[in-house]
């Protein structure tokens, strides 16, 4: 088994999901498995949406060339939530009471598996009840260690909290130690988000179930890259990029990272860093103009991919976007560096700057899909200037169609370093190195950049 889809409604059935995986293999396109649901919703069929869901992520899987299971959560988790006593008369309050038996299904097929799609409806912006005790489970059993994980969402109506939903998801993921994905070309976001009030009415949003299915090809895609490698011959150079985008006036974060690699170099022989400072760096703001990505190429034979990259359209001598794009191409892990200190005067900021200007390499077809990209930041404990680098590191990059794993952090007090991240660092450079391996050893049609959208912007 490659792909586990999990369904997160209370309403979800085994039995359905069943008919729901019979039903998505008679198709060959989101059209026609939506027209089979409609039918059988008619027909009196009680499907819920987010099984609905499950089985537009089943079709994906399968055109992949995947292997996939359908697994509803409700069949795991008690219907009501009570606190119980043990055998002291002391009360343990939400011990996540489970079938056992299915419990063990799970963890078997888990096991099995080489990446996960969880589906779930919206409750206020957050997963449900059943996906969150899914999530509970992961942190007891560390079953979310090493597997690619993606999110599809349902609300009932749109802009409804699927976003949200999808990105709470995410981020416990990357906590237990999963790769994360959003839902790929042509709009790489991140993951399902569909529409459905009643049961069944989702088959209505052919949008929200093209995302869906978007999810479950990056799962699939790339784990097949993770495994591709067990069998194949270990890179000899993994290049890895530090961007230094916030820090003080002291070079704090900068002398920080230097010390990192210095301490990593002697251990990791194969490895290449790169240090590019973004603070030294002469960086112009994005106009916003039509005309993104701007015609030409960058003029710069040391450019490793065989294609071609377009250029922004901004082509003032000093701006130096260009040396950072070509470091980006070179790369094939890239960690974006931010410092969250006390004093917010003494801080130099280019993160969003360049964040900004990065629209036109996502638009030239996303260059930077399937690298691996994480942060890297360094805290004074109680710091409030830029406590969200993470987060906007994630929410940003995984809009280029990237792969994420978790952060490399650092907390120090009065100068002292509290909690190291060296081997979160390490990680970053295993997964770096696996996924150039996968790269090279799956063949995969190369990503689209397609606006859509309304308000007539091209």
């Amino acid at each position: 088994m490659d792909i586990l889809i999990l369904s997160g409604s209370i309403r979800s059935t085994q039995n359905n999901l069943d008919k729901i995986k019979k039903l998505s293999d008679r198709t060959s396109n989101i059209e026609e498995y939506a027209a089979l649901c409609k039918e059988d919703v008619k027909q009196g069929a009680t499907y819920c949406n987010s099984d609905i869901l499950v089985g537009a992520a089943l079709l994906a899987i399968r055109l992949q060339g995947g292997n996939s299971l359908g697994f509803s959560l409700a069949n795991l988790f008690s219907k009501s939530e009570n606190m119980t006593d043990d055998k002291d008369g002391k009360y343990i309050s939400d011990n996540i009471a489970v079938d056992s038996i299915e419990l063990q299904s799970l963890l078997t097929k888990i096991d099995e598996c080489v990446g996960i799609v969880l589906v779930t409806p919206v409750y206020f912006g957050d997963r449900s009840s059943v996906a969150n005790k899914l999530i509970q489970l992961a942190g007891k059993y560390g079953f979310l260690k090493n597997k690619v994980f993606g999110a599809a969402t349902v609300g009932a109506k749109r802009n409804g909290g699927q976003e949200t939903a999808a990105l709470y998801c995410l981020f416990e993921a990357l906590s237990y130690k999963a790769l994360i994905v959003g839902n790929g070309p042509p709009t790489s976001q991140y993951g399902g988000t569909a529409i459905g009030g009643h049961r069944g009415t989702v088959a209505n949003d052919e949008w929200g179930l093209t995302t869906t299915f978007g999810v479950a090809s990056r799962v699939s895609q790339v784990g097949m890259m993770c495994k591709s490698t067990h069998t194949s011959s270990k890179t000899k150079t993994v290049r890895i990029l530090i961007l230094v985008t916030i820090d003080d006036s002291n070079r704090t974060l900068l002398k920080t990272v230097e010390q990192y690699i210095s301490k990593l170099q002697s251990e990791s022989p194969g490895t290449e860093f790169k240090v590019v400072d973004a603070i030294k760096l002469k960086i112009y703001r994005c106009i916003g103009c039509k005309h993104c990505p701007g015609s030409g190429i960058i003029s710069n034979s040391q450019t490793l991919s065989t294609n071609n990259h377009a250029s922004c359209i901004i082509k003032n001598k000093d701006d130096d976007m260009h040396l950072i794009q070509k470091e980006l191409i070179q790369a094939d892990g890239i960690l974006i560096a931010g410092l969250n200190i006390q004093n917010a005067i003494d801080i130099n900021y280019r993160y969003q700057v360049l964040i900004e200007r990065t629209r036109y390499i996502r638009r030239d077809n996303f260059e930077l899909s399937n690298k691996l990209i994480s942060s890297f930041t360094l805290h004074e404990v109680g710091a409030m200037v830029n406590q969200l680098h993470h987060v906007k590191t994630v929410t940003a990059y995984i809009r280029h169609n990237v792969v994420m794993c978790s952060p490399v952090e650092i907390y120090t007090h009065n100068g002292q370093v509290l909690l190291e991240g060296d081997n979160a660092f390490r990680q970053f450079i295993r997964w770096a190195s696996i996924l150039k391996d996968g790269r090279k050893n799956i063949e995969l049609k190369p990503p689209e950049y397609v606006t859509s959208g309304i308000g007539g912007y091209e």
